[in-house]
């Protein structure tokens, strides 16, 4: 009854509460669902990409272990090392550079400004998209 209600009104606001007694959707006419699942499936791109870069990272650990520290090898040895620890590093490199990059502009196109703010999940929205922002280009 009025718990439900309670739940719902802090979940979706009062206009989305009442949208979803209504209409059965407490954002209809809104792109707010469409801007989740940009979310969630950016969230899972992003997560695809920290695993490469985890791996890349590993390759250069083991190049560091393999080269030593002190015995006068360059940062030039190390890195062609790298390379051949981690075949086609440059290329992928390159293409998680451009997946970052689309990732971002992916985030930057949630637009939530004519969206209804008092909704919790509006706001949570907000919170992510702005993580996910940061993380992106960090």
């Amino acid at each position: 009854g009025s718990y439900a209600l309670y739940q719902s009104v802090i979940q979706y606001g009062w206009e989305g509460t009442l949208n979803y007694i209504w209409l059965g959707d407490p954002f209809p006419n809104s792109p707010i669902l469409e801007y989740f699942k940009t979310v969630v499936d950016t969230e899972l791109s992003l997560e695809k990409e920290e695993d490469r870069l985890d791996e890349i990272e590993s390759a250069l650990q083991r190049a560091e272990v393999e080269i030593g520290e002190g015995d006068g090898n360059t940062k030039r040895s190390l890195v062609l090392l790298w390379i051949r620890n981690y075949p086609g590093l440059e290329k992928v490199l390159g293409e998680i550079s451009n997946k970052l990059d689309k990732i971002a502009a992916r985030v930057d196109g949630i637009l939530l400004s004519n969206v209804d703010s008092s909704a919790r999940k509006v706001q949570e929205l907000r919170l992510t998209r702005k993580e996910l922002s940061r993380k992106a280009v960090a």
